[in-house]
This record gives structure tokens, sequence and C-alpha cells, in this order.
């Protein structure tokens, strides 16, 4: 409907050019088109003036194709990005139904290891709970299906614009800091109870947290009543670039030991 109304504008824009235009050159010429009715006067000026006129009509002609071309290529360009932005969403959409389960999971996990943490209670209570969060890390998906979950959502995102796609990339890798701790290849302190490597899933769980919540705020809401950590996703160079400035300034200085008097 747009573009129609565009053509009518237009064809009435060339015509009121083209009568314009033979109208001034009529006003100079010894002999005048009488006005007696429009299409009677535009007639003559077209009778009178038939070479200009032709010039003006091919000239109008081919700007009214011109427009037809560029509205064609513009309507298949927006059809075009239409449809991408269609698919985007759809993935985008897909990808959040096909990772609901592991999202719920880690949820109760999180659940889990909140309640290992909470201040001052019995310990017996406390070793249960260590217990529980510990052995609910075994109901995360294995590998295989974790695997096939990955690589099928890898092909959804490819739907997606470079941010969307950046930011699901990112998430998938805070999962994956989840699942190197909690495969606890790490040391471990000898006066561990049980909880140290909950608190360092707890900090890869925050910054899971965070990563979803910008690949889809929706889906983060359930852990919005989580424990989290004060996690930095400031870039490595933001990072280290305060340690580098103090050392500009002279902070920091390591003081070497002085030997031992014999």
């Amino acid at each position: 409907m747009l573009r129609l109304t565009q053509g009518i504008l237009l064809c009435a824009v060339i015509v009121a050019l083209i009568a314009g235009s033979l109208a001034i050159a009529d006003a100079g010429s010894a002999s005048h088109c009488s006005f007696s009715s429009s299409l009677q006067w535009l007639g003559c000026l077209l009778g009178t003036y038939e070479g200009l006129a032709g010039g003006l009509i091919g000239a109008g002609g081919a700007l009214f194709a011109g427009w037809l071309a560029w509205t064609g290529v513009r309507d298949q360009v927006q059809a075009e990005r239409e449809l991408s932005t269609a698919g985007a969403r759809a993935a985008h959409r897909a990808i959040l139904i096909e990772m609901r389960g592991l999202f719920d999971i880690l949820n109760e996990v999180w659940r889990a290891i909140d309640l290992a943490f909470v201040q001052d209670q019995p310990i017996e209570q406390r070793r249960y709970r260590v217990a529980l969060a510990n052995s609910l890390l075994m109901s995360l998906p294995e590998e295989k299906p974790l695997k096939d979950l990955r690589d099928f959502t890898d092909v959804l995102a490819k739907e997606m614009e470079p941010g969307k796609r950046g930011q699901f990339i990112r998430l998938w890798q805070s999962i994956d800091w989840v699942y190197r701790e909690k495969a606890g290849t790490g040391v471990v302190p000898d006066n561990d109870d049980g909880r140290y490597r909950l608190n360092l899933i707890r900090i890869n769980l925050s910054h899971f947290e965070r990563y979803l919540c910008a690949f889809d705020e929706g889906a983060a809401k359930e852990f919005e009543s989580r424990t989290k950590d004060d996690v930095d996703h400031r870039g490595r160079a933001a990072q280290i670039r305060p340690l580098i400035d103090d050392a500009e300034k002279g902070k920091g200085a390591v003081v070497r030991a002085m030997p031992r008097q014999p």
C-alpha cells in the first residue's frame, strides 16, 4: 500500500513538472495557448511544444522506471532483513527451550550450595547439606548429552546476529567453568569439609548468571534469589591495567630480602 501511494504521488509530481515546464515555455511564446479548460490547455501545450513535451515525458518515464527499480530492490532487502530477524528470534527461542532443562538443574544445584553455606547452622545439618550439594553435581548432564546439546544449540546460534552469538558463546564458556570445577581436578586444602569446591562452583555460577542475563534477561530471573559472588567481567587487559599503572608510579615494588648474617 505504501509503495502504491508513493507511486501515485510520484506520477502526480512528474505530470505537474511536465505541465509546469510547458507552461513556462508557453509564457515566453508570442502565441499563448488559451486556458479554456485544463485538458484543452494541456493538449494545446503538448501539440505546440511536441519536441519539448516528448523529452519531458521521456525523462519522467525514466524517472518513474528508476523509482520502480529502486523500490523493488528496497522492498526485497527489507523482506530479507525481516526474514533474517524472524529467523534470529526463532533461533533464540529454540535455544532457550533446548537449554531449559540444564538451567533448571543448575538452579537446583545452586540452591543446595547456598544451603551448605548458611551461617550458624548445626554441624550435622551443614554436613548433610554439603553432602547433598556435592551429590547433586552428579545430576548435571554427562559429557555426551552435554556435547549434543552444545552442538545443536551452536547450529541454532548461527542464525543470530554477531553480538547475540557472542553472548551465547560466553554463556557456554561459563558452563564449561562449572563443569571444570565439578571434575574437581584442582588442589583442595587439607582442612576442607567439602565446601571448597562448592565455593568455586558458586563463583562460576555467578559468572554464568551474568552471561545468561546478557543473553536473555527473562531466562536469568530464575537465579535472582541465589547468592552471587562479586565477579569481574571486564576484559583481562582492564583487570591487569591497574597493576601496570601502579608499577609505572613506583608502587608495589618488590623489596629484596636482606641476606642473613653469618
